[in-house]
């Protein structure tokens, strides 16, 4: 049982009914069944469901987008098999599960089971991003900060270096918060000089 708390966003009833009996069968709980639009991205935020199935018609596509481009939750788009155009322009721009409207519930497992490990890889790459863009923020701001007590003080790299973690030491302060103190004060001086 795969345990996972599902909206279910569709125009018709009836899709919607046997979508649900579905994830039923599948252990899901489906939390909700949005109809229309107007109010669907703010019930998924407070929601906040493990899985969000969106029929793949133009009026949910830029609700799909939001919710993708946001990572707020994974999608499995969902679409009649006689729409050619909207499978080729959309299959691959998510990085989410596409079924047919009509798909039995093995391929609704199977769906779900690689929009949940993709939508997971997705989230690790996004904070590895996000750990090394904040190293190299850090880096930059040390290496200012190096650079301004290098010059104001005539000493080498590494006793600036040094210095820095030194001081930071003393005051209890994580190194970049020291160098960001460093910057900021030499930028004061410079004002009132």
């Amino acid at each position: 049982m795969l345990g996972l708390n599902v909206i279910i966003v569709c125009t018709e009833i009836k899709t919607a009914e046997t979508l649900e009996e579905i994830f039923h069968r599948l252990g899901c709980a489906v939390t909700g069944r949005i109809l229309e639009d107007a109010n669907a991205l703010n019930i998924i935020k407070a929601i906040q469901p493990g899985l969000v199935v969106v029929e793949g018609i133009p009026a949910f596509m830029d609700l799909a987008k939001t919710i993708r481009k946001n990572n707020l939750v994974p999608i499995i788009l969902f679409a009649d098999k006689d729409c050619p155009k909207f499978i080729a322009q959309n299959r691959n721009k998510w990085g989410v599960a596409f079924l047919d409207k009509l798909a039995d519930e093995t391929k609704w497992k199977s769906a779900i089971k690689v929009t949940m490990d993709q939508f997971h890889k997705v989230m690790e790459l996004d904070s590895r991003y996000q750990q090394v863009h904040s190293a190299h923020t850090t880096r930059k701001i040390v290496d200012q900060a190096r650079q301004l007590l290098m010059e104001n003080w005539q000493i080498g790299e590494v006793q600036a270096l040094y210095t820095i973690q030194i001081l930071a030491h003393n005051q209890g302060t994580p190194i970049r918060e020291m160098a960001e103190k460093i910057i900021s004060a030499h930028q004061s001086n410079q004002e009132t000089a």
